[in-house]
Parts: structure tokens; sequence; C-alpha cells
């Protein structure tokens, strides 16, 4: 048979090529509350998901629940940790960052950020600060050796308490519970602790030191008669050496327990039997008040070699607010069980 003929071609579209292609309609726009601003322990603000950033930088959105409340007020920023000066450059200022990082993670919340702002509270001025020299340096021996007329001059060996169980709580959900935690009131030393609080001893007992002040808390008072057990000093209490009020780890068992516990302290300059001081949160100007008072003692006081051993964040605001330090080192965070020693040259 003949082959069929092929197929005709289809018919020729009966639109106009000139035609307009109607677009879709664009989307509603999204309806959401606005982002809540947030401070530098945005990481911990309860108006964050949970599944913010473990390390306090909080990457989450604000949850739709938060249209109702209030904005937070903005904080001051970092440069208010570091006393007025010109900002070192360098290594130096990574390791001023490094411990803004090590404040915001330390405690809860609320008391890390007060640290943060005390430096503005000062009644002080600069030049009645205590200068601060690393002990062994050559700034440090001069001034020893021929003080100013009228300055006064004593070494001085800064010490952290050794570990504590309120330690063990890394991240910052978990410092939030340990706030409240009574399980941790008074918090003692771990093992660790202890062992870190030994390392010192050879170089305690060589010191010089021939009085140690130590905040009364039961995990400084195990680390200054550990520390400095083969010390020849005596041992005093003194509360404006307590850490930053607010926590369940820093409110303190009754006098008259820690006697018990530790009879070779002198207990006579702690005001009351029970702890009226740990709550509310202390506010900046307190801290501060306390460290010019403790200046004022230090400086006072007959001894001209003193141990002394507190909390991190009172050395912090110390070391970064109450004396005029150049050291970044001696400036930067102190680690658990940490000791240095300084020269305190205090003006007229």
């Amino acid at each position: 048979p003949p082959p069929r003929p092929p197929p005709p071609p289809p018919p020729p579209p009966t639109t106009s090529s000139t035609a307009a292609i109607t677009p879709p309609p664009p989307p509603p726009p999204l309806s959401h509350a606005p982002l809540q601003p947030a401070g530098r322990c945005r990481g911990l603000d309860p108006r964050l998901p949970a599944d913010a950033d473990a390390k306090g930088k909080g990457k989450g959105r604000a949850s739709s629940s938060s249209s109702s409340l209030p904005p937070l007020p903005p904080l001051p920023p970092l440069s208010s940790l570091s006393p007025p000066s010109s900002a070192p450059a360098g290594g130096a200022e990574r390791s001023r960052t490094a411990s803004r990082r090590r404040l915001a993670l330390s405690g809860c919340a609320s008391l890390a950020c007060l640290v943060g702002t005390a430096g503005g509270a000062w009644s002080s001025t600069e030049e009645t600060k205590p200068l601060v020299y690393r002990l062994g340096t050559a700034e440090a021996d001069r001034a020893l050796a021929s003080p100013p007329d009228g300055a006064r001059v004593k070494i001085v060996h800064f010490m952290r308490h050794g570990q504590g169980f309120h330690n063990l709580r890394r991240t910052p959900l978990d410092k939030i519970v340990q706030c409240n935690n009574k399980d941790l009131l008074d918090a003692a030393l771990t093992e660790k602790g202890k062992a870190e609080a030994a390392k010192v001893q050879d170089y305690a007992a060589n010191s010089g030191a021939e009085v140690v002040l130590v905040s009364p808390m039961r995990r400084t008072l195990q680390t200054a008669t550990i520390g400095f057990e083969k010390a020849n000093a005596r041992f005093i209490a003194v509360e404006d050496l307590r850490e930053v009020y607010g926590c369940s780890s820093s409110q303190r068992r009754p006098t008259s327990v820690a006697r018990e516990d530790f009879p070779g302290v002198d207990f006579t300059q702690v005001e009351t039997e029970e702890d009226t001081r740990w709550r509310p949160i202390e506010s900046p100007e307190s801290l501060n008040q306390r460290q010019l008072r403790f200046v004022e003692t230090l400086k006072t006081r007959p001894e001209k070699n003193v141990g002394v051993v507190t909390h991190s964040l009172w050395l912090l605001n110390f070391f970064q607010n109450a004396v005029r330090c150049d050291d970044d080192d001696i400036k930067r965070f102190f680690n658990t069980g940490e000791l240095k020693s300084v020269v305190l040259l205090f003006p007229r």
C-alpha cells in the first residue's frame, strides 16, 4: 500500500504575541511582633527561646509571646568594663575580650551584667586609687625600695577560691538554676578545689604573709586555711570580701557554725550571726562601696605583707575599677585556685 501522508501541522496559537501575562498576586505581608532589643547578656534573657546559643550569644529570634512585653533597656557597652584609658592593642585587647567573655558566663545573668556596669559608679577619683604592680617587676621593686613621701606600700597576694560545687555548672541555664539551688547554700570545695588550694602551700609558706584576710564563705575559708596552712599568718574573716550578693551559693552559713568548722579564723569583724546581705541581688553601687571600704582597710592595717582570699567577680571588678592597674594579666579573670602577688602603692 502507498505510505500515509504526514499529519498536518498544529494550528497557530490564538493569543497575540503582544498580550501581557498577568503575574500572580503578591503574598500578603507577614505579621509578627518586632524583635525585642537584647543586651550583653542576651543569651540569658528569658524572652529568648530555649534553643538560644548555650554560650549566651542568643542566636534565636524573639518568640511571639514577647510582643506584649516592654523592650529591655540597652546595657552599657563592653568598654565599661575597663577603666577610662586608651585601649590596648594586639594580644592585650584579645586578653581583655576573653576576660569579658568569661565574665558573661560567670554567676547568673544579673550578676555578670552587674559587674559590667559597676565601673561607672565609683565615687573616688583615679588619683586616689592605689597603683598596682606585679611583684618582681622593676616598678614593684622601686615602689618597695623608695616609696613617695607619705605613700604606703604593701605586698598583697590575691587568691580566688578553689573549685566549688557551684562551679560545676557550665551552661547559662544551669547557672540560672544553681543561683536558686538551696543545696548549694554556701557552696563547699570539691576534691579538685581542695587540691588547687594545696598547690600554693609552698609558695604561700615563703610569701612572708603576716595576715590572711578572707571572705567568710565556706569555699574561701577552706581555700585560705589549706593554701596558707604553712604560712605564719593569722586568718581574719572580712564581710566586704564576699562575692556579689544574690545567689544561694553566696549565702553564708551562721557565724557560729563557721566558727566551729574553722576555729583558727577570727570572725569578730563579721557583723551578724545570720546572713542578712545575700538578698536581693547587689547593686553596682553597693559592690563598689564595699571595695572602697576594703581598700581603706588594707591601707590602714599595720601589716606590710597580706594575703587576700576572695571570689572571681569581686576580683574582676576590683582590678578593673577599684585600683589603677596596667597589667592585663593581673586584670584577667582569675581561674579557680589562682594566686597573683602584687605590690599596692597607696597615695597619700
